[in-house]
């Protein structure tokens, strides 16, 4: 049997996240060379070591909650994609690794983790591939390890605020699109991109939630409503749980730009506007509220209580920003990337940045189908210099 975790069945809501390759997480890298497959087998097999969690499926408990369920052995790499990450090809795991001539892919269950558990696990492979004899990633002994977020609920000192949300977000319809061709990629410079927020006195999360909304804007310009951006959080260090695995991303950020915002000449103030939106959410009090309203929401037994709540919950939010670093790939191999891609199916509209080497690979789902964001957001990275 297995213990119930909270976290993992707030993303279980939905049943298709739990197996559904289409609406995993995912990190696809595109080498110079062919990989070497038994070389890259030898390396999962030494993550699987340090990643354990790698090896856990779901398991339905009571009600609306789950458990984890441990495997033995370790992850085998494929040679496709699987549409369901449980099949029995993958012995009825969450994580999947995909080799196809230069280019693998690491797709895992938001139920299992998030994006900081694939991060770490990618990580892994890379390090060992390339030879490295250690990884970032350490946690697999710690106390900390297994920590569910919401196991029980947090006392709140202080209540977190209740921030209305505006009353016109600019949201869009989602059409469903092949999962090889709902992502747009832009290469830029790393140098550049880094000169770029250094100089403007923000965040990188920042600049790239500006460059998100005024992309929003430019594709859409006869927008009059608000551009709300979500920004996930990384709870781990509120709850003083660093190497947790379970998914800790279920607090998120918003910064609710009105169009006036949106103009080239407003840069400054759209940035100022971010920055200080994000600092009044980004607190401790703020966090553990979510938290909390998560659990009940799981635990929430009259339904048309628990349907407006996960309506509250999930918003309907413009597009979806978040910067992953530049950690994700050794320096050793960095040279040797061509480009990374990554992302989820779970908005129309969301944006993923990280820095691999001298580059900055940004990938943008679009889910629309109507190619209007492709232009928009080529424009808006030309305007701030990056391409």
């Amino acid at each position: 049997m297995s213990n119930v975790s909270y976290s993992a069945s707030v993303f279980a809501l939905d049943q298709r996240q739990i197996n559904d390759a289409k609406k995993s997480q995912w990190i696809r890298i595109t080498m110079d060379a062919s990989i070497e497959r038994e070389k890259l087998q030898k390396a999962v097999d030494r993550a699987c070591e340090v990643c354990p969690y790698v090896m856990y499926s779901l398991e339905k408990k009571e009600g609306r909650l789950y458990g984890h369920v441990k495997h033995p052995g370790t992850l085998r790499v494929l040679d496709h994609v699987p549409e369901l990450l449980d099949a029995e090809e993958n012995q009825g795991l969450l994580t999947a690794v995909c080799v196809e001539g230069n280019r693998v892919t690491f797709l895992q269950s938001h139920c299992l983790t998030d994006g900081n558990g694939i991060f770490w696990f990618v990580r892994a492979v890379l390090d060992f591939y390339a030879g490295n004899e250690a990884t970032l990633y350490q946690g697999a002994t710690a106390p900390d390890f297994d920590r569910d977020p919401l196991a029980e609920r947090l006392p709140e000192e202080e209540a977190g605020a209740e921030v209305a949300a505006p009353a016109q977000v600019f949201a869009r319809p989602e059409a469903e699109m092949p999962f090889e061709d709902e992502n747009l990629q832009y290469h830029a410079s790393a140098e550049a991109f880094q000169k770029l927020y250094k100089s403007l006195h923000c965040s990188p999360q920042v600049l790239l939630t500006a460059i998100a909304a005024r992309a929003v804007q430019e594709a859409y310009p006869e927008n009059t409503d608000t551009v709300s951006v979500r920004i996930p959080v990384n709870a781990r260090a509120v709850l003083e749980t660093p190497n947790t695995f379970q998914n800790s991303s279920l607090v998120n950020l918003r910064a609710e730009l009105p169009t006036a915002l949106l103009q080239g000449e407003k840069t400054e103030e759209l940035l100022t506007a971010i920055a200080e939106q994000m600092a009044g959410q980004n607190t401790k009090e703020d966090t553990i509220h979510q938290l909390n309203l998560w659990r009940d929401l799981l635990l929430e037994s009259d339904q048309t209580k628990f349907y407006q709540m996960i309506q509250k919950m999930a918003g309907s939010d413009s597009m979806v920003v978040s910067y992953l670093g530049k950690a994700l790939v050794p320096d050793a191999i960095a040279p040797q990337v061509q480009e990374i891609k990554e992302g989820i199916r779970m908005f129309p509209l969301m944006l993923y940045a990280v820095i691999c080497g001298d580059k900055l690979e940004v990938t943008v789902r679009d889910a629309t189908g109507d190619g209007k964001m492709q232009q928009a957001m080529e424009n808006v990275l030309k305007e701030f210099g990056l391409i």
